[in-house]
């Protein structure tokens, strides 16, 4: 079965280009164009192994969403991605397991995709 990934990214064109990468890698892309989206569907239950997060949107921003999936338990054990232009020591206070700078290196963010969700899950 292959590994869902979520991607919250508000450029449309670049969403759609990744979800189809991501498509013909063997991922199940699910794909939300803002935070407050991306907690939606989270919390209905989608079965998410790791997020591609990018940090300026509008609605709700990436700070914002990590501040809400972490305030969820249910939530909070998924590995977030960053995917940004911004300055990467504004990465920090998201504590992402990876961070990629945008223009964004897709063989390098597919290989470490592949690696994270072939890892085995967290012991809790």
């Amino acid at each position: 079965m292959p590994h869902a990934v979520l991607i919250v990214e508000d450029d449309a064109d670049l969403r759609e280009m990744m979800e189809q990468l991501l498509h013909l890698e063997g991922f199940a892309p699910l794909t939300a164009p803002n935070g407050r989206e991306a907690l939606m569907l989270l919390e209905a239950g989608a079965p998410v192994k790791a997020i591609l997060l990018d940090l300026m949107m509008p609605v709700m921003d990436g700070w914002e969403f990590r501040q809400q999936q972490l305030l969820n338990p249910a939530l909070a054990r998924i590995p977030v991605v960053v995917m940004s232009a911004v300055d990467r020591e504004r990465f920090a206070a998201i504590n992402p397991v990876a961070s990629f700078t945008k223009p964004l290196a897709f063989d390098q963010v597919i290989a470490f995709l592949q690696h994270l969700c072939d890892a085995d899950p967290p012991q809790v």
